[in-house]
């Protein structure tokens, strides 16, 4: 049985789309997005402000799907609106802020984190790292076998492609990867904009990434 009133969003990871239009047929006000249609989805997310924005546990645990729960809740027009999870006989529970950014991937009865849920452990990472987007210096915020958080001087959009370059005395790693979700911020100390942006990496070597992560790991 659907609990949801209102307005609502349904945004569905691609092979899960039927299974959902077909559960949710008799939610007259849901307009069910696939995850392909990010950006569309999220252009009605901004104009319609809907009472209830859903989502497939699966997309929701993917880069793209953090970087929406990041967007909606930094929005304060969107204050009212509710993310909760699509479960097998509808829609589930509100979410709720997690008191950690690196939660474990969440059952569909548990809450979304503030950022989405990670497939990955992601470590916060020193300074010892020399990191290079596009070729520009950068700065290697945190770092999983799956993606990154990262800061550059350089204006990048989400979706984009990009050449992540991650060095240290004792590997040169040269990744590719997408952009997930990009912030703009002022940076006093350099006097100028940079900006703050997630990675998901493409077909990266895991092991590679993991020792990388352990040797610069930053427990303080």
């Amino acid at each position: 049985m659907l609990t949801a009133a209102g307005q609502v969003i349904v945004i569905a990871s691609a092979p899960m789309l039927s299974a959902w239009r077909l559960q949710l047929d008799d939610q007259p006000n849901a307009r069910i997005f696939s995850e392909t249609d990010f950006l569309t989805a999220l252009d009605a997310i901004i104009t319609d402000k809907p009472d209830v924005i859903a989502l497939d546990p699966v997309f929701a645990a993917t880069a793209r799907g953090a970087a929406l729960v990041a967007r909606i809740k930094a929005d304060p027009q969107l204050q009212r609106t509710e993310i909760r999870a699509l479960v097998s006989d509808g829609i589930g529970p509100t979410a709720s802020p997690a008191p950690s950014l690196d939660t474990a991937p969440a059952l569909q009865s548990q809450p979304l984190d503030v950022c989405g849920t990670r497939r990955a452990p992601r470590y916060p990472i020193g300074d010892a790292v020399d990191a290079k987007v596009n070729g520009t210096a950068g700065r290697l915020v945190n770092l999983s076998v799956s993606g990154s958080q990262m800061l550059a001087p350089i204006r990048l959009r989400p979706s984009e492609a990009i050449r992540v370059t991650l060095a240290d005395e004792s590997a040169d790693l040269r990744l590719n990867g997408t952009i997930a979700w990009v912030s703009l911020e002022i940076s006093a100390r350099s006097n100028g904009q940079r900006y703050r942006f997630g990675v998901e990496f493409r077909n990266p070597d895991t092991k590679l990434l993991d020792q990388f992560c352990m040797r610069h790991r930053d427990d303080s």
